[in-house]
């Protein structure tokens, strides 16, 4: 797998976690697109006869973060002995492990038994869940109907935050702790993939969760997303801090 996990055709900016009201529901993936801001005055001077037309600069209004959701990792984090072991043991070797912490689901969905695998990924942490009798890819990179190779992953990549955007100071809050996630969806052979690419405030990488399983299924993978304890190293032995 590259660093663009899934082959997608489609990108949609959404919140992953359902209205701010309902912030504990977050199992749907609402469908409306986030609006990039709001536009304040805009004008331009009406010219006279001996005088050039002077445009106003157009500014854009700070988001208000209050109206955006919480994100899930903002729930407590889950214990070493929790999360899958491949997870921290993908971040214990990864270059960025000092600015892409450990993240990990909860809820597996349809997926619920896939077993953990690590996988390389440049500069960065890669996991994948494989669980025989759903869609996969298998190892000639071949999509199969019921091998479940590789059917969802979590990656903490080598990109910085700054790179998904280069053109902009900053990206479009989707979380109310200003974090940022585009979700990409396609349909192949009557299979809906979707992955989501996403920042995380106070982390200096770009994470991606993806499922072979269609965005109904990425929705209760990112519904369940945790921040997973980080062990420290201490004399060749893990040990939780």
């Amino acid at each position: 797998m590259t660093s663009k996990l899934v082959g997608v055709a489609v990108s949609v900016l959404v919140a992953l976690t359902g209205c701010a009201a309902e912030t504990q529901h977050t199992n749907t993936l609402p469908t409306q697109a986030m609006a990039s801001a709001t536009t304040t005055g805009s004008a331009i001077a009406q010219a006279t006869s001996n005088e050039a037309p002077i445009a106003t600069t157009t500014v854009a209004a700070a988001p208000d973060l209050s109206t955006l959701p919480t994100p899930p990792w903002a729930a407590p984090p889950m214990s070493a002995n929790e999360a899958p072991r491949q997870i921290l043991s993908a971040w214990e070797n990864a270059d960025n492990r000092a600015s892409c912490a450990p993240l990990a689901t909860r809820t597996l969905g349809r997926a619920t038994g896939a077993r953990a695998r690590t996988s390389e990924l440049s500069g960065g942490w890669l996991v994948e869940f494989d669980r025989p009798g759903l869609p996969g890819i298998d190892r000639q990179g071949r999509e199969c109907d019921t091998c479940g190779r590789s059917v969802f992953g979590i990656a903490g990549t080598a990109m910085a935050p700054d790179t998904l955007d280069p053109e902009s100071d900053s990206l479009a809050p989707t979380y109310n702790d200003g974090s940022h996630a585009e979700v990409e969806v396609t349909d192949a052979d009557g299979e809906s993939v979707a992955s989501v690419t996403f920042t995380v405030n106070g982390q200096g990488c770009v994470y991606e969760v993806w499922s072979l399983l269609g965005p109904d299924h990425l929705a209760e993978l990112v519904s369940g997303l945790r921040f997973v304890e980080q062990p420290a190293v201490r004399g060749g032995a893990l040990a939780a801090r």
